[in-house]
């Protein structure tokens, strides 16, 4: 995550169990950076994530959003593999519920 170019990855897998404390230091840190936030990119790259994983990542994605209401633009890219359609249809339903230029790519 670096504030200063506004560009934040998340990539791997995520299945922890409790993903809420997992995810509780990038809570505080987005909740700091949107308070003075800069355009962004977020990048997202998963390979795999369970569905505890997927309320902490809509979470962040709530976060995000603030980003767009200080009046700085907010792009996502969403990865996935080219045979993994559930990953596609998860960021394609995160795409559906928040308001941000989504780009879909294909590895």
């Amino acid at each position: 995550m670096d504030a200063e170019k506004g560009r934040f990855e998340f990539k791997g897998s995520s299945i922890m169990e409790n993903s809420r404390s997992y995810y509780e230091p990038i809570f505080k840190w987005l909740n700091e950076y949107v308070s003075n936030p800069k355009d962004t990119l977020v990048h997202f790259d998963f390979d795999y994530f369970n569905s505890s994983s997927a309320k902490a990542i809509l979470t962040v994605f709530k976060s995000l959003m603030l980003i767009k209401d200080a009046g700085c633009s907010l792009k996502v890219e969403w990865c996935y593999a080219k045979d993994d359609d559930d990953m596609k249809e998860s960021g394609m339903n995160f795409a559906s519920v928040i308001e941000a230029e989504f780009q879909f790519i294909e590895k």
